[in-house]
């Protein structure tokens, strides 16, 4: 999508919301969408909205702390990835924030977590430079050969 269909999905989404205040895929969905614009903050907002009407909305979570990093607030994206993981969203962000973070040890617990239950490809995990700092490493290339 282009910045001018993020705009008009944004325009859609708050439409909906004066129709229904409850509806928390439209916060979330616009959510996703400020973010592809390079609008943290006001992705980060939408996020709470659609986690303040269902506080067990993992994608939510998710996204919120990928703003948050985006940010460069480190602390409150992987409390966000935290939150996400522990009610039942995936552990790719939260490996890749260990990962950034040089935490060899709990990236690879995570990577180990989201390749098992694939929730990654390997063709993504490839091409994402979160793991270029380990991607010479041993024990790296260890897990990623048995997938």
């Amino acid at each position: 999508m282009n910045s001018g269909q993020y705009v008009k999905a944004i325009e859609s989404y708050l439409k909906a919301i004066k129709f229904k205040h409850d509806f928390h895929e439209a916060y979330y969905n616009m959510g996703v969408a400020y973010a592809n614009l390079g609008q943290y903050e006001n992705a980060i907002k939408s996020c709470q909205n659609a986690i303040d009407i269902k506080s067990d909305y993992h994608e939510a979570y998710n996204n919120m702390g990928v703003s948050y990093a985006n940010l460069g607030q480190k602390g409150q994206a992987l409390q966000c990835y935290l939150k996400s993981q522990a009610l039942g969203g995936d552990a790719y962000n939260l490996a890749c924030w260990y990962a950034v973070e040089g935490q060899k040890t709990e990236a690879l617990r995570w990577l180990r977590q989201a390749l098992d239950k694939q929730q990654i490809s390997l063709t993504h995990l490839a091409q994402d430079a979160d793991w270029d700092g380990l991607r010479e490493d041993a024990e790296f290339k260890a897990l990623v050969a048995n997938y």
